[in-house]
């Protein structure tokens, strides 16, 4: 029997399903295999209107991400892979730049790459000294007051024996990176938050669509719960609070007798309104949301902070005029993102893969 017929026999003998499965993630393998090989014999592992995403551009973004997480490998080729589609959204950003006429003054840039190294070099110097457990003021070496932080920079230094400067160095050269290469950094993203910049300029809204976003998200936003509660440690301690209120006790004095919360006690146990994505931890905001009636008070609910009995005080619809503002910020996001896509969608950007991504990362998905 020749091969071919000896593969057609095969072939009509069917395979198992996990047999199949693992054929066709061997077959993608090999296909995305072969990709990256070529692509990494051209040293362009995206291309973006004609302009390569070069091997050591995807090292140096490596590079940056390594200087905060040690298990970043900077020389392996899937994670080159996977940030080349981040740094050729750059380029794209950066081309879109370009054709707008947008540049930033040099001195700005040379500030802003400076204000970056100071940065660093005080991070790694704080990071050191935790590891060393060096005492030292924290609000001090981060404070506004220049002075200050300087004098808190140099007594660590002298305590570590080691200057910020030449840990940043040390930082750098394990990264691949050079100070030089932070000016090019702080370039190009003054360059797109500039670009950003004038699309939210352009941006307009209608009294229609801001209604829409509001009647959207109505329930989630705009509708507050105004709120009591008495919080105690154990379940048995909830549970014999609310048997007592629910027998006629007054809750101020539960309030004052059992709450833990010692700030909420001077107001009767009163935290204010919030709705529900007002940042209160879920299981308070279901348990407030279930009330309906003024003065109606819930079964304890459990949180991380202990066990929580509430009552509801007011329930209120916030008015579309006074969060107007608040919504056209919400959708100014959205626009933008939305005027990215359409950048990156018109965009010439091989691999597919890769402008694929580009769009999740266009729509603040990434």
């Amino acid at each position: 029997m020749s091969t071919l017929n000896k593969k057609n026999s095969m072939a009509n003998q069917g395979l198992a399903p996990w047999m199949k499965w693992g054929a066709a993630l061997v077959a993608v393998a090999l296909v995305v295999g072969v990709v990256m090989f070529g692509l990494y014999q051209k040293d362009t592992l995206v291309s973006v209107n004609g302009e390569k995403v070069s091997v050591k551009e995807a090292k140096e973004q490596l590079g940056q991400y390594s200087l905060y997480d040690d298990t970043v490998q900077i020389d392996n080729v899937y994670y080159q892979d996977h940030i080349s589609a981040y740094v050729a959204y750059d380029k794209l950003l950066l081309q879109e730049a370009a054709k707008r006429g947008i540049t930033v003054e040099e001195s700005k840039i040379a500030e802003d790459a400076a204000n970056t190294l100071k940065y660093l070099e005080v991070y790694f110097l704080y990071d050191a000294a935790n590891e060393a457990k060096v005492e030292f003021d924290s609000a001090k070496l981060f404070g506004v007051d220049e002075a200050v932080a300087a004098e808190e920079r140099t007594k660590l230094e002298t305590a570590l024996e080691k200057t910020g400067a030449t840990m940043l160095n040390e930082k750098f050269t394990a990264a691949g990176l050079t100070r030089e290469y932070f000016t090019k950094v702080s370039k190009n993203a003054l360059i797109i938050e500039a670009l950003k910049a004038q699309i939210k300029e352009s941006l307009t809204f209608t009294d229609e669509e801001i209604k829409a976003f509001y009647d959207e998200n109505l329930d989630a936003k705009y509708v507050e719960k105004n709120t009591s509660h008495i919080l105690v440690a154990d379940e048995a301690t909830a549970n014999e609070v609310y048997a007592k209120l629910m027998a006629g006790a007054d809750w101020l004095e539960m309030s004052n007798q059992y709450s833990t919360d010692e700030a909420a006690k001077q107001s009767g146990g009163n935290i204010g309104y919030y709705s529900r994505t007002g940042g209160l931890v879920s299981e308070y905001t279901d348990g407030a949301f279930a009330l309906t009636e003024k003065g109606q008070i819930s079964q304890p609910v459990k949180t991380s902070f202990g066990y929580h009995i509430i009552r509801l005080e007011d329930t209120r619809e916030v008015a579309l005029d006074s969060v107007k503002e608040n919504i056209k910020q919400e959708l100014t996001t959205t626009k933008i993102n939305d005027e990215l896509v359409k950048v990156v969608e018109a965009a010439k950007v091989s691999p597919d893969k890769a402008k694929q991504t580009m769009l999740s990362i266009a729509k603040g998905q990434q």
